[in-house]
This record gives C-alpha cells, sequence and structure tokens, in this order.
C-alpha cells in the first residue's frame, strides 16, 4: 500500500497571491518616512480591503480571509477568514478556491471532507491554478474523494509540473517537505502503463488546448 499524501500550501497559495494581498501594502511603505511596516499601516490595508470586500470585490475578499486568518491588521479569527474566502471561492477565485479545497482535506475550520476538498481542488484547477492541479493530482492518486484513476492523477501532476517549482507535501500538517509535482509523477509513471501515460499526456495537451482557445 502506498502512503497515502496530501496537499499542504497554503503558504504557497499565499505567495501566489502576494502582489494583490500586498500591492497597498508597498504603496503605504513607499510613502512613510522611516523604513518598516507598521501596526498602523497594517490596520489601514486591512480596512481598505474590507471596504472593498463589503462591495463585492472578489480578490479584496480573499485578501480579508487572509487578513483575519493570518493576524494582519486585524485580531486572528480563522472562523471569520473562512467566511470571507468562502465568499471569495464562491465568486470563482482560484486560489481562494484551493484554500477551500485545503481547508477540507485538513479538517481546518471545517468538517475533514475529501470530496468536498476535490470539488473545490478541481473548480480551482480547472482555471489553472498550478496548486490546485497538483493537489486534484493527489486525490486521483490516493482516491481522496474520488476513485483512483491513475490517468486522471498524471494529468492534473503534469500540468502541475509544467509551471510550478515546489509543492509542499506532507502527511500530517505538522509533517511537510518541498517536493515537486514532476517527483510525484515520475513515482506514478512506475505504476502505469504505457497506455495509461499515452492517454494521461494527450489529456493535458487538450485541456491546454481548450485553455488556451485554440
Amino acid at each position: 500500500m502506498r502512503e497515502r499524501r496530501f496537499i499542504w500550501c497554503s503558504n504557497i497559495r499565499r505567495d501566489a497571491f502576494a502582489p494583490i494581498l500586498f500591492g497597498l501594502v508597498a504603496i503605504l511603505w513607499l510613502a512613510l518616512p522611516s523604513p518598516g511596516l507598521g501596526q498602523s499601516e497594517e490596520h489601514e490595508y486591512f480596512l481598505k480591503t474590507k471596504k472593498q470586500a463589503q462591495q463585492g470585490d472578489a480578490e479584496s475578499e480573499f485578501a480579508l480571509g487572509v487578513c483575519y486568518e493570518d493576524g494582519f491588521g486585524v485580531n486572528k479569527d480563522s472562523k471569520e477568514g473562512l467566511r470571507w474566502v468562502r465568499m471569495a471561492a464562491n465568486q470563482g477565485v482560484a486560489p481562494a478556491q484551493g484554500d477551500l479545497g485545503d481547508r477540507y482535506s485538513k479538517g481546518i475550520d471545517v468538517p475533514r471532507d475529501f470530496a468536498e476538498a476535490f470539488k473545490w481542488y478541481s473548480r480551482a484547477a480547472r482555471q489553472g491554478d498550478a496548486t490546485a492541479e497538483c493537489s486534484l493530482g493527489l486525490c486521483y492518486e490516493n482516491s481522496q474523494g474520488v476513485p483512483q484513476n491513475y490517468v486522471e492523477a498524471y494529468k492534473w501532476l503534469n500540468l502541475s509540473a509544467a509551471q510550478t517549482h515546489d509543492a509542499v507535501i506532507g502527511v500530517d500538517k505538522d509533517s511537510v517537505e518541498e517536493v515537486h509535482p514532476r517527483k510525484i509523477l515520475d513515482a506514478l509513471t512506475k505504476l502505469m502503463t504505457p497506455y495509461q501515460i499515452v492517454e494521461a499526456q494527450r489529456l493535458s495537451r487538450e485541456f491546454l488546448a481548450r485553455k488556451e482557445g485554440r
């Protein structure tokens, strides 16, 4: 029996979303006479983000959720963070959808539910989110929320490997290691027939063609 693995990649999602989340912070920092970012500037960013989120801006909803979860400019409140992340995910923000998938995969502020994690990973992966593609591939590989399907696992891991550097894999939230999706893919190919590999590669190309409108 192969070890069941899952993605632990919330920090990677934050890195990918950093230009949006901290764009205003950078502007505020440049305007300051002294270096560093004080609590008042963090709180000012939080208030502006909250105002935009309350007006329905989807990316600001996710940024606000991250603020609550990380205690950036506001006291930490993971449940309030979840509420805003879910709102952003429902509006189609791919990193928020992947973040929600992570929560269901680990049982963070929600009951652990692999089927629900699979649903949110799928939505983010179909938008081309590399980390979600890797998460989705592992769902298919390890029968988490979906019947095992090595062809689909290869397809999504291949797509992720083509556009990402490292994903963080672990057996629990306290035990993680950095692994490139390509390494997972290499191990997976040893369990597949040549026909399955060819079929998975074909599906990867078809997905990219549809995404690029070819």
